[in-house]
């Protein structure tokens, strides 16, 4: 009884949002009754999240079939990973259909789009409870159909159909990666179902030749599900769909990439060379990410260049194995980022680095140098812990994140008024940041702790040893990105960064690029469709037609 309770609350959310987005997206139901049927299918799905939660208290991963002669296909996974995300989904959902009611209120396609609302939601909470990797890919290709139907909604702009364009075209190749992936899963481990796939991956570790084919296949699908450079610039060109699609799209549907690592992660930790690979490119995806997100103008254009370069972020924590902090990372990102979406018209007023050349003319030069000191003094020490270990690799990140926020926090202190609230104001910031940071670490520890494969390795930082190789290069990456940003906002231009500000500004014309292979690639696809239907035309002879 009480496991087919915690199965009914896991299921509950995604079939609610299935039956709110039945059929026809133009059907009899009027306006408002599909508005009052998505958000009550939105709300009883979180209510059932939070029971799920509850009733996981305790309780150990449940993993099983649902459907019958149809088990093999339809299983339900129920760890920690999926809990978290299932409640970050749900809670995500209610929110952007309630603001979509208001947003597209007396739009004459209103009834449309919260049909494939419907639909994209339900296909992501499929992906998150998906029992095996059969239903993953299923729910993988359903959120990409469903949310390119959102893409296109703005038909008449040319603009969104080409950015839906590339979208597609980067998603197929994902989903080819994803369909390798099954395909040599099935063929090396003899099963689709999660559990026996870990239990036989660990077991067997580097003894099966196909694991590492399958890594690399899944580190490729993540890499561009989650827009990974180059594969990066149909997520800033996304931004003329509706407010609410960007929400969805870059608080959950872009952190796809990120949960398939973070879920095969007892597979990925075997084989370190995919990570590896992972981690060097996720260094690329935040330079140019970060550098582009510094020189936009627009504030969803900006937004959609964080979202890349944190996506960078939470890869590059996956290729060093701190999968439980990926997931925290990933939580706030969700959260953060469907925030300033959806206030992203007043988002400019609280700019931040608006604030930060506000600071800029008020502070004293002796601000910089103690700023300098600390990030020149806490990095390295950051780094040399690790290598010493005293602290586990996968909380460096975490450790250096943390570093950086004291410098900041220092220097923003020294940089105001030496007024005593202004200084116990900040004093109280750094006493905050230094006691909740245990706590964090004892959620990314814990937050994995259900499955047992993750808990005897990667939960203890037990991660391969060539993840050092490129710790100095983070280190670098992190000052160097520090010290550019520390120019943009003192307004400092010298002759290189006047060049580089143009070229980010620009994305480093990767889009362009882009763009044109796009163009071919359709105009090709065009010219395809209309010569096959001539192969299916009888031939007449000139004889017959007389």
């Amino acid at each position: 009884m009480f496991e087919s309770l915690r199965i009914f609350a896991a299921v509950l959310p995604a079939t609610s949002l299935w039956a709110a987005g039945l059929g026809r997206a133009n059907g009899s139901l009027s306006v408002q009754r599909r508005n009052r049927l998505v958000v009550g299918a939105a709300w009883l799905g979180l209510a059932a999240s939070v029971l799920c939660t509850l009733l996981a208290i305790g309780a150990q991963a449940l993993d099983v079939g649902v459907g019958g002669r149809w088990s093999e296909v339809a299983g339900v996974y129920i760890d920690n990973v999926s809990l978290v995300m299932l409640m970050l989904v749900s809670f995500l959902a209610v929110l952007i259909t309630r603001y979509s009611v208001s947003y597209l209120a007396g739009h004459s396609r209103q009834k449309q789009f919260m049909t494939w609302l419907a639909r994209t939601i339900a296909a992501v909470l499929t992906l998150v409870i998906a029992g095996n990797l059969l239903l993953f890919f299923l729910a993988w290709i359903a959120m990409s159909l469903c949310l390119h139907q959102l893409l296109i909604f703005n038909a008449t702009r040319p603009g969104a159909i080409l950015a839906a364009r590339k979208k597609f075209i980067v998603s197929r190749c994902g989903d080819l990666c994803l369909i390798g992936a099954l395909t040599v899963s099935y063929w090396t481990f003899g099963t689709w179902q999660f559990q026996p796939l870990f239990a036989a991956a660990h077991s067997s570790l580097h003894a099966a030749g196909g694991g590492n084919w399958i890594a690399w296949l899944l580190v490729a699908a993540a890499c561009l599900k989650s827009a990974q450079f180059p594969f990066h610039s149909w997520l800033p060109d996304t931004m003329e769909t509706p407010t609410p699609v960007s929400a969805l799209m870059h608080a959950g549907i872009i952190n796809a990439g990120g949960f398939l690592l973070i879920r095969f992660s007892p597979l990925l930790a075997n084989y370190p060379t995919p990570l590896m690979a992972l981690a060097m490119v996720a260094i690329a995806t935040i330079i140019t990410g970060s550098l582009a997100m510094m020189t936009q103008t627009s504030v969803k254009r900006q937004l959609a260049y964080s979202t890349v370069a944190q996506m960078g972020f939470m890869m590059l924590e996956c290729g060093l194995g701190a999968f439980g902090l990926a997931l925290v990372h990933l939580v706030a990102h969700g959260l953060y980022k469907s925030h300033c979406f959806l206030i992203s018209g007043s988002t400019i007023k609280k700019a931040p680095i608006v604030q930060l050349r506000k600071i800029h003319r008020q502070h004293h030069r002796i601000a910089h140098w103690v700023a300098a000191i600390c990030a020149i003094c806490v990095l390295p020490a950051a780094a040399g812990l690790a290598i010493l270990k005293q602290v586990p690799i996968n909380h460096l990140p975490l450790l250096l994140t943390v570093g950086i926020s004291w410098c900041l926090l220092i220097w923003r202190a020294l940089a105001g008024r030496y007024s005593k609230a202004s200084v116990m104001r900040w004093i109280a910031g750094l006493a905050l940041l230094a006691a909740t940071y245990p706590l964090q670490i004892l959620i990314s520890d814990l937050i994995l702790g259900a499955n047992k494969f993750v808990a005897g390795g990667l939960a203890t930082g037990n991660t391969p040893s060539e993840s050092w190789a490129i710790l100095p290069v983070i280190c670098g990456l992190l000052l160097a990105m520090g010290l550019f940003q520390w120019q943009v906002i003192s307004g400092q231009r010298p002759a290189y960064m006047r060049a580089l500000y143009v070229h980010a500004m620009n994305g480093f014309y990767i889009g362009i690029a882009a763009n044109r292979l796009t163009a071919w690639i359709w105009s090709v696809r065009d010219g395809f469709c209309k010569w096959v239907p001539r192969l299916a035309q009888p031939q007449i002879s000139p004889a017959e037609t007389i």
